[in-house]
């Protein structure tokens, strides 16, 4: 199919719980994967975490294929993701989940000296990107409370540059997205494609009825 509903993130998994306020409902913690194959620094994260009043459920893994593994079957709020792994180093380990998941926001730990392995991560796709050996609470959470809100705000501008926002329908430009890459992807998969007009009519009354039903 051409056209599917955008999915917004939601919470996944829950193993190590690191609320502060016990009487919170759970549903209020925000899901982070953490991707780190360091005890050390795994633990002393997840300690800082333990330690911010916002409260967080955190679920570690230790490797890029784990942790491609874990977005596949849960859904997390965002992904704390260390550039140096077993099977996957610097900017390819970002690009591997991006691809995976491209909805979940991505916080970078580097330990390089270097700033550009940070920088460069935020250009192919990470929200941001922090020093493992000089994080402490309010930096951590600040940088997850703002990629979280990055993300939502820019999955909300993509919905609206492809959707109606009064019907919710795909609009002209998606449409023209998706045959673009169904023409890309038949001739590789020896696959043919088929396009469905329909014809509505009395469009501008479907509108305005819409309008009508979402004001009330």
């Amino acid at each position: 199919m051409l056209f599917r509903s955008v999915q917004w993130p939601t919470v996944g998994q829950r193993t190590v719980s690191t609320s502060t306020t016990k009487e919170r409902p759970a549903t209020w913690l925000r899901r982070i994967l953490l991707v780190e194959d360091d005890d050390r620094d795994a633990l002393r994260v997840e300690c800082l975490l333990r330690s911010d009043a916002n409260g967080y459920d955190v679920h570690r893994v230790v490797s890029l294929r784990a942790a491609r593994s874990a977005l596949r079957t849960e859904r997390y709020d965002a992904v704390l993701l260390d550039m140096s792994l077993p099977d996957g180093e610097g900017m390819e380990t970002v690009e591997a989940i991006c691809s995976a998941v491209p909805e979940v926001p991505i916080v970078a730990l580097t330990s390089r000296r270097c700033a550009d392995a940070g920088l460069r991560a935020v250009q192919v796709g990470a929200q941001d990107y922090l020093d493992k050996r000089s994080l402490d609470v309010a930096a951590l959470g600040q940088a997850l409370r703002y990629a979280i809100e990055r993300k939502r705000a820019e999955a909300r501008l993509v919905y609206l540059a492809h959707y109606d926002p009064l019907t919710g329908l795909a609009n002209r430009a998606l449409f023209y997205e998706r045959l673009e890459q169904a023409l890309v992807h038949a001739p590789k998969h020896r696959a043919r494609i088929a396009v469905l007009f329909l014809d509505l009519e009395d469009r501008k009354s479907t509108r305005l009825n819409s309008s009508h039903w979402n004001n009330l």
